[in-house]
């Protein structure tokens, strides 16, 4: 996550993120509004570190607590979103509004952005009957990106050594 020093957006778009913080019921503050920053300016899932270091390039004093206590208050208000399973197994935090879904690498662990309305419809679901209302949904596919992939272009049977695959949550059928 590289910044040039002493980045600072235009007036407007710090008006938008102070906005956005006031609608969520926090208070301005330099720091909140500097971590938002760096999430937009961010090009991927950043880690809590990486949002850090990028927030001390302009307050070399803020504390990492700080970093932590702010992401969790804007995630616990739906402003972002935790993603596990990143390219070190860290989480990774997700502030792109625009609906999309995640395709997460399980040799590298990289998490890539994934745009297919096919998966946006889960309401429609007729599993879902039964009175069982879809207030929002989201998609992890897990496989292997081409770099992980090799020059055969075949998955590995299994996953690289020292990676686990993810756990199945939920899959167990009720009846």
């Amino acid at each position: 996550m590289t910044r040039p020093t002493g980045f600072r957006p235009p007036a407007s778009a710090r008006r938008a993120i102070a906005s956005r913080l006031r609608a969520q019921g926090l208070r301005v503050t330099a720091q909140r509004v500097a971590i938002l920053q760096v999430l937009a300016r961010s090009t991927g899932h950043p880690t809590v570190d990486e949002i850090y270091r990028g927030v001390r390039r302009l307050f070399p004093m803020i504390s990492l607590n700080t970093v932590y206590k702010t992401l969790s208050a804007l995630r616990e208000r739906g402003e972002l979103i935790a993603l596990g399973g990143g390219e070190d197994g860290a989480i990774r935090f997700e502030s792109n509004p625009t609906p999309h879904h995640h395709a997460v690498c399980l040799g590298c662990r990289k998490i890539q952005d994934v745009m297919d309305p096919g998966l946006d419809a889960p309401e429609r679901s007729p599993r879902l009957a039964g009175g069982f209302t879809v207030v929002g949904h989201r998609v992890e596919l897990f496989g292997y990106c081409r770099g992980c992939r090799g020059e055969g272009g075949r998955s590995p049977a299994k996953p690289p050594e020292g990676r686990a695959a993810p756990r199945r949550r939920g899959r167990r059928a009720h009846r």
